[in-house]
């Protein structure tokens, strides 16, 4: 469990960014520091601790009674320079990114095309007609529209905020590129670049989603493989301090104690454990978190108050899943309803990369788990957890353990179904194991991919039909504040 970076660094690399990419101009005023504090929901102190950093980088001046101002500007050879070198420490994040966009995005924007209406389609034409690619910003600005607005008919704010963090982290890649006059489309023409995007439509448009999600995944991986050989091909080691892409959800760091609670459901399911089993002492987990007693029990008493646990002085927490009506479970079950969407959606090109560095041991594991004929839902925990793990790619490691703290709350459904229910949906997903174990012995991503993607459809749907029959349930008021 790896600690999150301190809030006032959070907000720092916030501003910096809207610095970097022009979103706060030379001579801009910034929001006070009562505003940016509720924004970021932090205290005073740390807003303070996070301006006076970006004064040190000669990117804003403070003065008493006043605004923060902006004092950078690329022109000046000083300030190129600071540029150049925040470039370099992004360079190796950029280039993973890309990669992770290759893996997780040609999958949610064939989702998000599916669900596209005529006239969405004909707005994007527009678009694409009145595309000026000889800006690289410009056609950086662009493209995030063009998804922008297939994304968001997914109707996953999960998703949505997801492309929008990114599109944070690789427009300093743009921003350089116009710096330097260097593009990564300067060989391509004008028309070439929108046959391209009207060649996608036209797919999409006619329902040919196949050759749309491969038409998408040729034009990212081209993207990628220039990045590479502007910037990566014979370069440096990544310095020390390199930043990696990090995704914080509703824009702040999650704190701690809510990751340990949701790791701690997480590694349980994945142990097959049920109701009535003790977790580890205290002192076990503070051993394995490396963090303070207070830490551990804040986390304690979040999964007892989800109703998933119970803690008895002297003996210990026992997991009891004890039935629970509040908005909070409400609402946090939504966002679990989501992630499993983006796993559906993506786990195909998840275990085709996969596949091409897990190890024998991970793959002997997975057989030994399939060949018990003991199902828990921990075969999917643990199989995922594997396939991620096995893309050796941080960003994509980083948006998994954000995902893994919404997967996590998907065990409080278990408070509201009996076993026989749990026992009627195991057998759906998993009627044929042998099948399961066949695709992992023998590479077979393709297979592999499709089993995983029916087992997180069929779960999304079951889960989906429990939740409607919850909120049936609920009071209006209730309903109102899960909404």
């Amino acid at each position: 469990m790896k600690k999150e970076i301190p809030l006032y660094l959070f907000i720092c690399r916030k501003i910096e960014d809207d610095i970097y990419n022009g979103k706060l101009k030379l001579g801009d005023a910034l929001p006070s520091e009562p505003k940016i504090s509720k924004q970021m929901g932090a205290s005073r102190n740390s807003v303070r601790k996070a301006l006076r950093l970006l004064q040190d980088n000669n990117l804003i001046f403070c003065s008493h009674g006043k605004n923060a101002q902006v004092i950078f500007d690329s022109r000046l050879p000083e300030h190129r320079e600071a540029y150049e070198k925040r470039f370099e420490n992004r360079r190796h994040g950029i280039s993973d990114t890309y990669r992770m966009l290759s893996i997780l995005l040609p999958s949610t924007i064939t989702y998000g095309a599916s669900k596209c209406s005529r006239e969405d389609f004909m707005t994007l034409y527009e678009m694409t007609d009145n595309l000026d690619s000889s800006n690289p910003i410009e056609m950086f600005a662009f493209h995030c529209r063009f998804i922008r607005n297939i994304l968001r008919r997914t109707e996953n704010p999960f998703v949505i905020e997801l492309f929008e963090q990114i599109c944070d982290f690789v427009r300093i890649d743009s921003i350089h590129s116009n710096i330097i006059g260097h593009t990564l489309h300067e060989d391509l023409s004008e028309e070439a670049i929108k046959g391209w995007y009207k060649e996608l439509l036209d797919h999409a448009a006619k329902q040919n989603f196949k050759h749309f999600h491969h038409l998408l995944l040729q034009g990212l991986n081209e993207i990628s493989q220039r990045f590479d050989a502007a910037y990566m091909v014979n370069a440096p080691a990544a310095p020390s301090e390199a930043e990696s892409f990090n995704w914080f959800i509703d824009n702040a760091p999650t704190p701690l104690y809510l990751r340990i609670a949701s790791d701690i459901m997480w590694e349980s399911e994945k142990s097959g454990n049920v109701a009535g089993d003790f977790l580890p002492s205290e002192s076990e987990l503070r051993r394995v978190y490396g963090v303070s007693p207070v830490t551990v029990r804040k986390a304690l008493s979040i999964l007892n108050s989800l109703g998933l646990t119970r803690t008895f002085n002297g003996k210990g927490t026992q997991i009891v899943f004890e039935r629970s009506h509040s908005p909070e479970v409400l609402g946090q079950l939504d966002e679990y309803l989501s992630s499993l969407q983006i796993l559906r959606y993506s786990c195909k090109a998840i275990a085709f990369d996969a596949f091409k560095s897990m190890s024998e041991t991970d793959k002997k594991h997975i057989l030994e788990l399939l060949e018990s004929k003991r199902y828990s839902r921990g075969i999917t925990t643990a199989l995922t957890d594997i396939l991620i793990s096995s893309i050796q790619s941080p960003a994509m490691q980083n948006i998994y353990e954000h995902l893994k703290i919404k997967l996590a709350y998907g065990v409080i459904l278990k408070t509201f179904v009996s076993n026989d229910d749990y026992d009627r949906v195991d057998r759906l997903l998993y009627g044929d194991m042998d099948k399961l174990s066949k695709a992992i012995s023998n590479n077979d991503t393709a297979l592999l991919g499709k089993i995983i993607e029916s087992t997180y459809k069929h779960t999304y749907e079951y889960s989906e039909n429990k939740l409607r029959l919850l909120y049936s349930e609920q009071p209006e008021e209730i309903k109102e504040k899960t909404l």
